[in-house]
């Protein structure tokens, strides 16, 4: 990975096309500037289809050189959010705190994306970034200050002087403090799940991993809870097994039925918003026209090993080669998981395509499988998922079947499974 001059991070529910024209706007100015096109890294743009979510995003916040952090009311209120905010605390040695607030944080950069006073009245920013603050230069602070960038760009559009002046101001920022003192890549973050949020209480420390603690007679950790040795795959609940339909890896990496509102495909819009909730991902794809015990037998796996299978199927497939699937899913008692199927609502042929499904899954064992078909915008989409991911862990760890314990040294331990806690960034 190159070494981009900013990291993005924002909060996905202030995503629309005011914040895409800032990001374009801001990567157009930067690339003048410095003749070089690898600017920033994003998570929608920089993370390619198979790639593991969590892991491209700890390394690039460990590679990039400065935080770009739009500031808004859900900007503060979303996890992952406050675990990029702080990362990059954390990796420069010369931040210190005071009251829980930090300085010396040269390599955070905020922009103001609403008005002031909308933060103000939520009791924004949290202490920690008291000190951390935004600037439009003395022309247009004020302004900046009562509208917010976004309000700017909504209001007098993308060649206004303020907006274009704004721009060019968190341009210098990021050029400036990314080439003074730069920072060293930080190589050991293999994931941010176990970073605490900044926002969440104030920090005193670097969230550093403590020391393990002593063995106990049996050479376990004392107090520790040491899963049993069992044939199930790890991660159980927090392990979802997409199943893609599709005429192959290609057609499926390019069907996305949010395309007006989200950039990606599906497949990579439920791998980030799995990550998002904890939850990783281990998709895969079968052809149309191939043999059902196929997929079958793909969701019982993933039924044995306390894993959420669900299967995804596009609408606009060929009836004649979807019901076949789908009935023997219905019927198959072998597994438990889900069945999501999202249409383009604009797609005239997307209504009667879901009357068929859902006439196909009427039968369907509602506690063994839980169905969703979905036609409304990408916004609401990810709340309906959230919602449907956490249900299906509920019932992962009601009725999973829990492995049988094989003989091994040391003393013996009950199984047990765990599901992740939900954390939404929207």
């Amino acid at each position: 990975m190159s070494v981009p001059f900013f990291f993005f991070s924002y909060a996905r529910r202030d995503r629309d096309r005011y914040l895409e024209r800032f990001f374009t706007d801001l990567r157009e100015q930067l690339e003048q500037m410095t003749a070089n096109d690898e600017i920033s890294f994003r998570d929608l743009s920089d993370i390619e289809p198979g790639d593991d979510y969590d892991e491209e995003l700890a390394r690039a916040l460990g590679m990039s050189r400065t935080l770009l952090c739009v500031y808004s009311p859900w900007y503060f209120t979303r996890p992952y959010c406050g675990k990029e905010f702080r990362v990059f605390l954390d990796r420069q040695p010369g931040v210190r705190y005071v009251d829980g607030a930090a300085k010396e944080s040269e390599k955070i950069i905020p922009v103001l994306w609403l008005r002031k006073k909308d933060l103000e009245t939520m009791g924004l920013p949290p202490a920690v970034a008291q000190y951390i603050v935004y600037s439009a230069g003395p022309d247009h602070q004020q302004e900046y200050e009562e509208l917010g960038l976004k309000g700017i760009l909504r209001r007098k559009g993308p060649r206004a002087t303020a907006y274009v002046d704004i721009v060019q101001i968190v341009a210098d920022e990021i050029v400036t403090r990314a080439r003074q003192n730069p920072l060293p890549p930080l190589a050991d973050l293999k994931s941010i799940q176990a970073v605490p949020s900044a926002f969440e209480a104030p920090p005193s420390a670097p969230a550093v991993p403590p020391a393990p603690p002593a063995a106990d007679a049996n050479g376990a950790a004392a107090g520790a809870s040491v899963p049993p040795a069992t044939s199930a795959a790890p991660g159980g609940p927090a392990v979802l097994v997409p199943v893609y339909l599709g005429a192959g890896e290609a057609a499926i990496d390019a069907w996305n039925p949010f395309r007006k509102e989200y950039p990606g495909s599906l497949r990579t819009l439920l791998r980030e918003l799995a990550a998002v909730n904890r939850v990783s991902s281990q998709d895969l794809w079968l052809g149309l026209g191939g043999d059902p015990a196929d997929a079958l037998a793909v969701l019982r796996s993933a039924t044995a090993r306390n894993q959420i299978p669900l299967l995804v199927i596009d609408p606009a497939h060929p009836w004649a080669q979807v019901e076949p699937l789908l009935s023997q899913a219905v019927a198959d008692t072998g597994w438990r998981g889900g069945i999501l199927v999202p249409g383009d609502g604009g797609d005239p042929g997307t209504a009667a395509a879901l009357a068929r499904i859902q006439g196909v899954l009427q039968p369907a064992d509602a506690d063994r499988v839980m169905f969703k078909t979905f036609t409304g915008s990408y916004f609401a989409f990810e709340h309906v998922f959230a919602s449907m991911l956490t249900e299906l862990q509920r019932r992962v760890v009601a009725g999973g079947t829990v492995q049988r314990q094989v003989a091994a040294p040391g003393p013996a331990r009950k199984p047990f499974i765990t599901g992740p806690r939900q954390e939404a960034r929207a």
